[in-house]
């Protein structure tokens, strides 16, 4: 048997990170929480579009136990669409959102946007590429201004406390 190796995927598996740098983007703790936990779903699906619950609805055949957005992240509702205000528009039906794409901007600038298809009772979450690409470059351009511009001091290193590298910040797409 094999020595074990940590990885990406036992050190985070049940973790959802928070990255204070996406505050100033998201307004708040619980808005870069879910900014994060977006990135992660649309890192899944390769940047397309998916459906999610905000909240648990049992009765629904596409439902999973334990799978909504309340439930993963411990969020209530209101605190769920507080944050994703913050960093994206939701529009109430399928069809608001084709009128607000037909028109040209549905995403207002925000880096993502939700829309309720009410024939399938599904919420679809979509990814502003460019905006999100941007708030990204800016955050790794801030992260290495930041580490060539300054030093650990020996308190914080012998606190343990890990500071990340560039290279680390890139395999994170940070």
């Amino acid at each position: 048997m094999g020595e074990y190796k940590k990885n990406v995927l036992a050190l985070t598996s049940r973790c959802i990170p928070y990255y204070p740098a996406l505050r100033k983007i998201a307004k708040s703790i619980s808005g870069s929480i879910l900014f994060q936990q977006l990135e992660y779903l649309f890192s899944i699906k390769e940047g397309e579009p998916f459906y999610k619950f905000m909240e648990p609805c049992p009765d629904h055949k596409d439902y999973r136990e334990g799978d909504s957005f309340t439930e993963v992240l411990s969020f209530s509702s209101s605190e769920f669409r507080n944050a994703f205000d913050e960093i994206g528009i939701r529009y109430k039906s399928k069809t608001a959102f084709m009128e607000a794409s037909v028109a040209g901007n549905p995403f207002m600038e925000k880096p993502y946007l939700s829309y309720i298809d009410k024939r399938t009772g599904l919420t679809w979450y979509r990814r502003n590429q460019t905006v999100v690409q941007d708030i990204i470059d800016g955050l790794i351009d801030s992260a290495a201004d930041n580490s060539s511009s300054s030093t650990v001091d020996n308190e914080t290193a012998s606190s343990g406390e890990h500071q990340p590298t560039d290279a680390e910040m890139k395999e994170l797409n940070l």
